[in-house]
């Protein structure tokens, strides 16, 4: 699937979502791209492709996503929501191939960051901060994270508001209530800056 397509697909599923008063926010490499047009080059320059679209949402809005989804040609991945009830939807649409992940209240990998009243904060994607969060929460980073984490520590100043900046307040408070992503987001924050 081409770049273009991607975005096409990804800004489709947004708008159907708001259509059906379901809250979807993409997050994952295409919402770098969408958030950072200055340094978005870094992706293509290190040869980084989309593979396919994250979204976060909040559960309660699962019986309408499910439904924009099927609409969309989607199918759901059965084993994935046996593993993964009321956490995530893993669908894959079989005539354009497209994947797509959606997250449900929170991502949750090596630290849970909680959704909770701030999808709404911006769109198409989640806010900055949760951004930056979702790839600082991962203890083993990779090319793709510090890519995509320079991008948008380049593009956008760190102050105290969510309005394209990165809401030092918010990741603060999720730091005050877990060691463990302090920790975490501290040690790759040295790491990013180093390389």
């Amino acid at each position: 699937m081409e770049h273009q397509e991607f975005l096409d697909n990804a800004f489709q599923i947004v708008d159907q979502g708001q259509k059906q008063d379901a809250v979807l926010r993409l997050l994952g490499s295409v919402a770098f791209y969408i958030h950072c047009p200055a340094y978005g080059s870094f992706q293509a320059k290190a040869n980084r492709y989309f593979t396919d679209l994250d979204f976060a949402a909040y559960f309660k809005h699962y019986d309408a996503i499910q439904k924009i989804f099927e609409k969309l040609g989607f199918q759901e991945d059965r084993e994935a929501a046996v593993v993964y009830t009321r956490q995530r939807l893993v669908l894959d649409n079989m005539k354009s191939s497209l994947h797509v992940d959606i997250f449900f209240d929170k991502l949750d990998f090596c630290h849970p960051i909680p959704w909770a009243n701030r999808l709404e904060v911006d769109s198409p994607t989640i806010p900055l901060a949760e951004l930056l969060l979702e790839k600082m929460q991962i203890v083993r980073l990779n090319e793709k994270d510090v890519i995509d984490t320079l991008m948008l520590v380049r593009e956008h100043p760190i102050n105290y508001i969510d309005s394209e900046t990165i809401n030092a307040r918010r990741i603060a408070d999720l730091c005050a209530h877990s060691w463990g992503l302090w920790r975490t987001i501290t040690m790759n924050l040295r790491k990013v800056s180093e390389l």
